[in-house]
């Protein structure tokens, strides 16, 4: 699967493309975007791994198998061998279960659907559904705008502080930059209206990370999204408007002084 560096999927008049580039996938068709490493992985080792679950019994030809014209074709492009690899899927065999066949070889077998259900999969599953790529490691600075009220806080060794020193507690912090790093968008819109239609022309809150004086990313947070249920974002780095869990926002949304680490208790009297 190392040497796969394309990857087309067709039904009917739907197709699928995926290119390799470098360590990263891209979507290139229906639509140009950033593609899901794990879900593309997954997928390829769903299919090197799969066997056959039984060969037919009577043996059946490639159009009774409804191989001729396969429901699914799947092509794999080996980049360094230059050549394809080809997997036809026809119809459903028994429950569950499809008649299938390598393009370079005759017998019909029978293989289990989970290749075929990953492959009719939406659009949206084979997305890079990140909410930022920002480096968490790089963030040296978080400034949250609230309204009126702005608060920002520096990284200080392993610590985080505010501006007058006092500590910030570590897993509110952490908490914050894990709900970005692991949660993933609910949604994403890739041509979107105005963002007044979003709440993001007046944001609820508006966080910028910054690494030194360099702005790393800006995101800005609007109004509630119904269906899916969550919060509309948007990041400085792109046009896009996604969808995210309102978690993230619930995260964001608190005032420097609720950070701030309770002192240590005052020793009894006379210690």
């Amino acid at each position: 699967t190392e040497s796969i560096d394309a990857v087309k999927i067709t039904e009917g008049s739907k197709a699928i493309d995926l290119e390799k580039s470098g360590d990263h996938w891209n979507l290139k068709k229906p639509i140009d975007a950033k593609a899901d490493d794990g879900e593309i992985t997954t997928f390829l080792n769903s299919i090197r791994f799969a066997r056959a679950s039984s060969f037919p019994e009577p043996p059946v030809d490639s159009k009774n198998a409804g191989l001729d014209q396969p429901e699914i074709r799947i092509t794999l492009h080996d980049g360094k061998a230059k050549a394809d690899h080809v997997l036809l899927i026809g119809k459903t065999a028994e429950a569950e279960k499809h008649y299938a066949r390598d393009a370079s070889r005759d017998p019909i077998f029978i293989i289990e659907k989970e290749i075929s259900d990953k492959a009719r999969r939406p659009i949206f599953d084979w997305r890079d559904k990140s909410i930022t790529a920002v480096d968490r490691n790089k963030i040296e600075e978080v400034e949250i705008q609230r309204g009126a009220e702005k608060s920002s806080f520096k990284k200080d060794g392993a610590d985080w502080k505010l501006a007058d020193g006092r500590k910030l507690q570590w897993e509110k912090v952490s908490g914050m930059l894990n709900s970005l790093e692991f949660n993933k968008a609910k949604d994403i819109i890739d041509a979107p209206k105005a963002l007044s239609s979003y709440g993001l022309d007046k944001p609820r809150i508006e966080v910028v990370f910054r690494q030194g004086s360099n702005e790393l990313i800006r995101i800005l947070f609007g109004s509630d999204s119904k269906n899916p249920d969550g919060i509309y974002l948007k990041t400085s780095d792109n046009p896009l408007v996604k969808v995210a869990a309102k978690e993230i926002f619930d995260n964001f949304n608190v005032k420097a002084e609720d950070l701030v680490e309770a002192p240590p208790p005052a020793a009894p009297a006379g210690k």
